[in-house]
This record gives C-alpha cells, structure tokens and sequence, in this order.
C-alpha cells in the first residue's frame, strides 16, 4: 500500500482523531483537577461545618444559631481561617507529608476520638438515678469546705512586713498584738472598728465567707488551724495568733463547719461531672469496638529469638 491511500486511509483519519480527543480530554480533565485542587469553596455547608469542629460540638442547629449571630467582621475572621487551614492541609498532603508521620497518625486518632466524644455529648442525657448513683460514688469529690468570717488587728513580725523574721521581731510582734487584744477589749471594740488599731496587711483587713484553702494560703497553717479549730468564742476578740507575717488578734464573725452537701446543692457541678464521665466511659467502649475489629499479629518474641 503506497504513502498516498496510507494517508487517505479514514482508519488512520479516526485515529489520529480519537488520539487528538484523548489527547486534549487529559489535557482538560488534568487542568481542571489543578484548577479543583487551587480552589477552595467557602458556602454556608463549609462554613457550619467549620464552626462543629472549632466548638466541638456537632450540632447542626447550634452552629447554624452561632452563624447567624456572627457580625461581619466576625464572619470574615472565621472564612480567612477556614481558608488558610483548608490550603495549608492541601499543600501539606501534596508535599506527601500525611504519609508514614506519627505524628499525622496521632492527629487522626485525636480527630476521630474528638469526633466520637462529640456525638456522645450531644446525644448523651444523664439520667437522674445515674446522677444519684455518681454522687453517691464520689461525694468527697463535692466536699464544702468549711468557712469563715473574722476581721484581724495585725502587727509586723519583722520591718519589711514578710515570713523571715527573727525571734526578738516575733517575739515584740506577740507582745503588741496582746497590748492590743486589751485595748479592744477594754474600748468594746466591734467588727467595724479594727481598722483604728494595728498595722496594714498585705491581704486586708475583713474577710467574709471564705474558705479555710484561701485563709490558710495567706496566713499560713498555723494560724488557719486556731481559726478553723471552732475553739474560738463568736463575736469576741482572741489572740494572740502568729501567722507567718507576725502576730494578730482576731474577732470571729462567724464559723461554718465543713460537710457532705446534698445533692440538691451541687447538681450543676454534678450534671457535668456525671455526664463528662459518662462520655468517657461511651468514648472508651466505642474505640474498644473498633480495636475488636482488627487481627493482632504479634511477632516481635519470634523477631527476638531470630
């Protein structure tokens, strides 16, 4: 067959056309798989769901009430910040950089395990007898601490006022504050009249309703233990007491023993100690599930004997 009918043969003018047409539907199809990749789409659907994994909470109402309510400004924020993770993570993945990395994989495990409790505490409600039963578990955990009300007359321990004084400074600072508890005894002094004797505190002069951590934190163990110890007459003046700053005299207002409270009382810190609980235990069970589903080949004793 002569050049001439090859080239006037339709066959090869079919080919030659169905080359040509594969030819530029790659050219097309690739060009637009660069152009998809280079473009980030920012609607409604990804902006909410954005929002579900930021506030970790996959609920489509709550984000789509949060979306609403956003100001422009605000909006704007949220779109710059999907867009630089989305063409970050893009970037990332083409590098390669989600394969073989430990550090990818714990960010997956994190991610499905940030999933798995989100749905968990949405869905989860805590019944009121899995309230009781967790209450009654773990009512140390609900402890009122015990509290107090005393306003004080304070004298030095040493010049600077602080904790490292000597024994002479100790030992003047006693015997000022014991001149003073007869001075206000004498004067009936009440509450409101402490701030007419002693020296200036560091922590102030009244304290009301607080608890026997706070009071101990700025006045040492000591001293906390005479306050807290209920031997202390209400409503009189008592003292000497040296705290670790020096020495003070001190009219108790009022003493709460500390106790068990009722359930009543805590609920709220209970609802979300229970339900955070309960949202564990349902995390754990279901990763157990997904464990369960895997066959473990253990090889590394028979690696060790080789």
């Amino acid at each position: 067959m002569s050049l001439r009918s090859i080239i006037r043969d339709p066959l090869l003018h079919f080919l030659v056309l169905a080359a040509g047409l594969f030819f530029l539907h790659e050219l097309l199809v690739h060009s637009n798989e660069e152009d998809d990749n280079r473009r980030i789409i920012v609607d409604r659907a990804a902006l909410l769901n954005f929002i579900q994994y930021r506030t970790r909470s996959f609920d489509l109402e709550t984000a789509e009430l949060q979306l609403e309510g956003f100001s422009d400004t605000e909006i704007q924020y949220l779109v710059e910040d999907l867009v630089r993770e989305e063409a970050l993570a893009r970037e990332a993945r083409a590098l390669g950089l989600d394969r073989n990395d430990y550090v990818i994989k714990r960010r997956l495990v994190q991610k499905l395990d940030f999933i798995a409790r989100g749905f968990a505490d949405t869905a989860l409600e805590v019944s009121e007898q899995d309230l009781q039963r967790y209450f009654d578990e773990n009512k140390s955990d609900f402890y009122i601490e015990p509290r107090i009300t005393f306003t004080h007359v304070f004298f030095r321990g040493d010049e600077s006022g602080g904790a490292q004084a000597t024994g002479s400074a100790v030992e003047s600072a006693v015997e000022r504050a014991a001149a003073a508890l007869l001075r206000v005894r004498q004067d009936a002094a009440e509450f409101s009249d402490a701030r007419n004797y002693g020296e200036r505190f560091l922590y102030g002069l009244n304290f009301a309703d607080r608890s026997r951590s706070l009071i101990e934190s700025q006045f040492g163990t000591t001293m906390t233990e005479s306050l807290f110890s209920g031997d202390l007459p209400v409503g009189q003046w008592a003292g000497p007491f040296e705290s670790d700053h020096g020495a003070h005299i001190v009219l108790v207002a009022n003493l709460k023993p500390g106790r068990e409270p009722v359930l009543d009382e805590v609920r709220p810190q209970v609802t979300q100690q229970a339900t955070r609980a309960l949202v564990e235990r349902q995390a754990e069970e279901a990763t157990e599930q997904i464990v369960q589903r895997y066959d473990v080949v253990l090889r590394y004793r028979e690696e060790a004997l080789n």
